[in-house]
């Protein structure tokens, strides 16, 4: 009897080893903007699924593609739509340590919209104030030369029950506060 629980032990301990080892490997081979899009998100799954994923993030992502691949998907998008503020501000921090541009130009689609671009067009406040907080530039244009400023005018003139007017006014005071930035060094240029 001794032995069968031993041997049973020993076998329940290399079956959770296993199964806690595929994961990880899972996990650890997961594109980067999968593991933020979809695991990392807490109604994806079990509370202890979503856990796995952020530690397996923080430990294995993102690796130079994943970075290449994001700022080809203006990546600071996939943060800003799946987290609340508070959850996206470290996953913004981590990947932009490793070399996320939070201005990148998404050339998937040919729209060639910033995150800042698609936060404004969701009418996501939250997902555009912490862009512009992490250094979003307000008066990048898409391939049409339209600002996220511009965007959210416009959605807001064709969709007014959406009611942009919260995302108008953060883009209007980032806008003026660039253009004040940028004044000092072209007066320096034209004096």
């Amino acid at each position: 009897m001794r032995k069968l629980l031993k041997a049973t032990g020993i076998s329940l301990i290399l079956l959770v080893g296993g199964v806690a080892g595929a994961v990880g490997y899972h996990f650890a081979t997961t594109p980067t903007f999968q593991m933020i899009a979809v695991y990392m998100d807490p109604d994806y799954g079990p509370s202890a699924f979503t856990w796995g994923a952020e530690k397996a993030f923080y430990i294995f992502h993102p690796e130079e593609a994943d970075v290449e691949q994001l700022n080809r998907e203006a990546g600071a998008q996939y943060v800003v739509d799946v987290f609340s503020a508070e959850e996206a501000r470290p996953i913004l921090e981590h990947l932009l340590e490793h070399g996320l541009d939070i201005n990148s130009v998404e050339t998937v689609t040919g729209k060639g919209l910033t995150a800042l671009h698609a936060a404004a067009l969701s009418n996501n406040r939250s997902g555009v104030e912490l862009l512009l907080e992490y250094g979003a530039d307000p008066q990048l244009t898409d391939n049409e030369g339209r600002t996220a400023l511009e965007l959210a005018k416009a959605s807001d003139e064709a969709r007014p029950e959406m009611d942009y007017g919260s995302v108008i006014e953060l883009l209007e005071k980032a806008t003026v506060a660039n253009d004040k930035a940028q004044e000092p060094s072209q007066q320096a240029r034209s004096g």
